[in-house]
């Protein structure tokens, strides 16, 4: 995944030395992270009958390298592991993940923890037709002791293709609104794309090219 223009904490001893600098416009920074992921389902039903007894429960573990660039001059590594519990119905699905576990982003002398982050969610599927579905969902994010909340929809197309729209409801001290993306599903290779405001730092384009080893 592919990240640019994300804001991030960043130690004291690195301001002061960013103050210090002589006036120049530089990139504000860019990270690009290289994650490995493993998913299984391992029950299905297992409830009381009733509209729950159809289920099916999976579990998945994140593997994340991440290399991060600052103001053109200060470079830092960490590594991340996260946590993910999905169950899936025929009218209903729910999830749950934790992400961000792992060392901290050390630009010089100081490291800077990675901003764990818990997300829990719900999406209602719904057919337009046989090839088209529509996906509702909201999602609420626990990040930097913040909650933030999210609502959006998708429209898939043969599972080939598929836009999506949104809309971030954010504190005051936070920059809100509309988020809109695609993505494109080509057997083992996938593309992901979406843009959205982030904190303070306007516009920010996320990509993530995938390849699934198993199907």
């Amino acid at each position: 995944m592919l990240t640019r223009g994300k804001s991030r904490p960043i130690s004291s001893k690195l301001t002061a030395l960013l103050k210090n600098e002589k006036s120049e416009t530089l990139d504000a920074g860019r990270d690009i992270a290289l994650t490995f992921g493993y998913a299984e389902n391992f029950m299905r039903g297992g409830l009381p009958a009733g509209a729950l007894d159809e289920g099916i429960h999976s579990f998945g573990v994140t593997v994340t390298a991440i290399r991060s660039d600052l103001v053109e001059q200060y470079k830092a590594n960490a590594a991340a592991i996260g946590f993910g519990y999905l169950a899936s119905y025929e009218k209903f699905n729910f999830g749950a993940s934790i992400a961000n576990l792992g060392t901290k982003l050390k630009y010089l002398d100081e490291g800077d923890p990675l901003p764990v982050t818990l997300r829990t969610g719900a999406a209602v599927p719904l057919r337009v037709k046989d090839y088209i579905k529509l996906l509702m969902a909201y999602d609420i994010v626990h990040e930097e002791r913040v909650f933030h909340h999210r609502a959006g929809a998708e429209l898939a197309f043969s599972r080939l293709f598929a836009v999506r729209g949104g809309w971030r409801f954010e504190p005051e001290s936070y920059q809100g609104g509309l988020t809109f993306g695609f993505g494109l599903n080509l057997n083992r290779f996938f593309i992901e794309y979406a843009y959205g405001w982030y904190g303070d730092m306007e516009d920010t384009h996320r990509v993530l090219f995938g390849v699934k080893f198993l199907q």
